[in-house]
């Protein structure tokens, strides 16, 4: 551990006088990550392994606990007042296998990585200009280190734009593949784009999942929706100052983040 992020608890606890973090559990929204410095004009989602570890410092300095979606989940109502905090990966891209994965294993903590499966190891179709999303066996590689694996559909489609059929074959197809390939439960979902609507979400709980995010910034108080679970969005500019600030406010300060519709017909 460096001397910088041994520093974070008391810059963070600086921030807000001697408050400490607030009641709540969350759930932060990742991309892609990279060794660093950041590259000129890259990806406002994309993070570096400093930002990362930078985060994880600063979550454990305030009390939280790291636990992956599903355990977050598990008991949602407690989960809040045990002050849980998970890290998700959307779009499985390289970085999280090359950069993420071995900073994980600094801190010893896990995470959720949410996997399309159309076309493993390669240029995502949805993200012109990203590294090629993970292959099926360095899925596999993270499921063995203990990190949780959940989908992000076959294809990454507006959910709410598609027929019935489609729909079911997105959220179908995607977990059963991914299943195969992970050797554990795909319970956790994570809207593309973070479109939903009533019909989405009772498609997705019918396809087996028991939880699924939206890209709603938002803490988690424990009376969420499962299906439709906040997030605070972490890209370049997630500073430690930011972070901290969102973690110290009120979860009731955030905009309402349990609507019934977001994307091309709702938000």
């Amino acid at each position: 551990m460096t001397a910088a992020l041994r520093s974070l608890g008391g810059a963070a606890r600086q921030l807000a006088g001697s408050r400490a973090a607030a009641p709540g559990a969350v759930i932060l929204g990742y991309h892609d990550v990279v060794w660093g410095p950041p590259v000129p004009g890259g990806h406002r989602l994309t993070v570096t392994a400093d930002q990362l570890r930078s985060h994880i410092g600063l979550l454990q300095r305030l009390g939280f606990t790291i636990v992956s979606l599903g355990e977050l989940t598990a008991d949602l109502p407690q989960s809040a007042s045990r002050r849980y905090a998970t890290l998700t990966f959307d779009d499985a891209l390289t970085g999280v296998a090359e950069v993420a994965r071995p900073v994980l294993a600094e801190f010893g903590v896990t995470a959720t990585v949410f996997a399309t499966t159309e076309a493993p190891g390669s240029a995502p179709s949805w993200w012109p200009g990203a590294r090629p999303t993970l292959t099926a066996d360095q899925l596999a590689g993270l499921a063995d280190d203990g990190i949780e694996i959940g989908s992000h559909s076959v294809s990454h489609p507006s959910l709410v734009t598609l027929d019935d059929d489609a729909l079911n074959d997105e959220l179908v197809a995607s977990r059963r593949w991914l299943q195969q390939v992970a050797g554990q439960a795909v319970q956790m979902f994570a809207y593309p784009s973070g479109h939903h609507d009533d019909r989405v979400r009772e498609a997705s709980a019918g396809a087996g999942y028991t939880a699924a995010c939206t890209f709603l910034n938002g803490r988690v108080e424990g009376e969420e929706d499962p299906m439709r679970l906040p997030r605070l969005t972490m890209g370049a500019h997630a500073s430690v100052p930011r972070l901290a600030y969102h973690l110290l406010r009120k979860p009731s300060s955030w905009p309402p983040h349990q609507l019934d519709a977001i994307g091309p017909t709702g938000d």
